[in-house]
């Protein structure tokens, strides 16, 4: 994980399984409440924007995975399920099958935010 994405979303216990059709890289992240991503999103009830949760976590993550992938083409089945709010810790699960990255971010069974997202070939 390069220093840039630690130091947004410290992350623990990198899990990568490497299986016949696809591969799965899955970490714990943490959201501390002092994020500049929370500030006025909303004032008294902060939340982490999806914008946030896509960009620099998610293709970060994807990037540090598979540097060899270039910037996605597509981003599909995106939704956006439960809040992320200051303090939380979350799994983030990677599953990539050839030129497609499946994400989930979630607490247990309960997705905050899931897609898809795909690359050149």
């Amino acid at each position: 994980m390069s220093a840039s994405s630690r130091r947004l979303f410290p992350t623990t216990g990198l899990c990568r399984e490497v299986k016949d059709d696809h591969e799965l890289v899955s970490m714990n992240v943490e959201f501390p409440g002092d994020m500049v991503f929370f500030e006025g999103h909303f004032p008294g009830f902060p939340i982490l924007p999806g914008v946030a949760q896509l960009v620099p976590l998610v293709l970060a993550q994807i990037r540090e995975a598979w540097p060899e992938l270039d910037q996605p083409i597509r981003l599909s089945r995106l939704k956006f399920r439960q809040p992320v709010f200051p303090g939380a810790t979350l799994e983030l699960r990677l599953e990539r099958r050839g030129a497609q990255v499946r994400f989930r971010l979630a607490g247990g069974a309960r997705a905050s935010s899931e897609g898809s997202l795909d690359y050149p070939v």
